[in-house]
C-alpha cells in the first residue's frame, strides 16, 4: 500500500488536493482523515470540551491510527471512528474502509506525528495565514454553527501558535509543496497521480522475460 500524506495549515486546502488526486486516481485510492482520530471527549462536560487545544498533536489518538494502518497494510478492513465537531466526541457509528493500492491520508499535524515515518510521499499545501483565517471563518460559521468571535479567539489562542510550532516548520520536509492561494492549479497533481499509477502497474525487472 502506497501511503501519501497531505499536510498543511488549517483551511490551506488539503481536502481540495485530496479530491483532485482522488479524481485522477479513481478506484486505485482511498482516503482517511487525521480528524477522524481526535480523542473522544464525551466523558467531559461540554464547557470543558470546548477548552481543549485541538491543534496540539496530543489531541489525536495516533496509536489507533497506526493500528488501523497496520491492518490496512495486511489487507484487512478497518472501521475508523467518525468525529462530531459540534460535540467534540465520536459518533456512535464508524466508517468501513477496504484497503486499495494508494492511501491518501490528510491532516494538519501529520508531519509532526509518528505517522510521518510511514509515509511514502509527502505533500504540503500552502496558503498564508490571512487567507486561511478567512476560509476558516466561512467554513465554521456555515458548517459548524460557530460565531465569528469564537473562531477568531480560538485562532489567536491555539490555531495560529500551534501552526507556527507544529505545522509550518515541517513544510520543507515535504516532497512537494502545492500553493493554494488564488485559483487552484491541479495540473501538478495530475502528473503526480500519473506517476503513482505507473509505479503500481510497472512490472518488476526480475519478472521481465528475456
Amino acid at each position: 500500500m502506497y501511503k501519501v500524506g497531505i499536510c498543511g495549515g488549517s483551511c490551506a486546502g488539503k481536502l481540495k488536493v485530496v479530491h483532485a488526486l482522488s479524481g485522477f486516481l479513481g478506484q486505485e485510492c482511498f482516503v482517511i482523515s487525521q480528524d477522524q482520530y481526535y480523542r473522544d471527549l464525551a466523558h467531559l462536560p461540554p464547557a470543558e470540551r470546548a477548552k481543549m487545544n485541538f491543534d496540539h498533536p496530543n489531541a489525536i489518538e495516533w496509536q489507533l491510527l497506526l493500528s488501523d494502518l497496520a491492518q490496512l497494510e495486511a489487507g484487512c478492513i478497518v472501521h475508523p471512528p467518525l468525529y462530531d465537531f459540534s460535540t467534540h466526541s465520536r459518533r456512535s457509528v464508524s466508517q468501513e474502509i477496504t484497503p486499495r493500492p494508494i492511501l491518501l491520508l490528510e491532516g494538519h499535524l501529520l508531519f509532526t506525528s509518528p505517522i510521518f515515518a510511514h509515509l511514502d510521499l509527502k505533500i504540503f499545501v500552502y496558503a498564508p495565514a490571512a487567507v486561511r483565517l478567512q476560509r476558516r471563518l466561512a467554513r465554521d460559521i456555515q458548517e459548524r454553527g460557530r460565531t465569528a468571535e469564537s473562531i477568531k479567539k480560538q485562532w489567536n489562542m491555539t490555531v495560529l501558535p500551534m501552526h507556527q510550532k507544529f505545522v509550518e516548520p515541517y513544510m520543507m520536509t515535504a516532497d512537494f509543496i502545492i500553493p493554494n492561494i488564488g485559483d487552484f492549479n491541479s495540473a501538478p497533481l495530475c502528473l503526480l497521480a500519473d506517476g503513482m499509477k505507473q509505479s503500481l502497474h510497472r512490472v518488476p525487472p526480475e519478472l521481465v522475460m528475456l
